[in-house]
């Protein structure tokens, strides 16, 4: 039980268990089962068997709504990127070595 927990918190970023609520949990397993971020209520049954079972879990009732916390979707959310030239990891390495 408390590795199922400990893991959902890690999808959302470690955020307390208080924030995790049922319509954050909907959009993470949008993602984690369906590979998509939208609300097509076609998977809307689905879903609801899903936070059933978790709410099964001894003491794990889900608020309604949704909490300040966002999940962790890898392959949906955008990705900052910074490029940095050859010259930057040149003088990186060389800073690096020399302490």
């Amino acid at each position: 039980m408390m590795g199922a927990i400990c893991y959902l918190r890690k999808c959302f970023r470690n955020a307390p268990v208080s924030e995790i609520k049922r319509d954050n949990l909907k959009n993470f397993f949008r993602w984690a089962f369906f590979s998509t971020g939208e609300n097509d209520p076609i998977y809307d049954e689905e879903l609801e068997e899903y936070i059933r079972e978790i709410e099964k879990m001894p003491g794990r009732k889900l608020e309604p709504g949704r909490g300040n916390t966002k999940c962790l979707r890898l392959t949906l959310d955008k990705v900052e990127m910074l490029h940095r030239s050859l010259t930057w990891y040149l003088v990186a390495n060389f800073v690096r070595t020399a302490l």
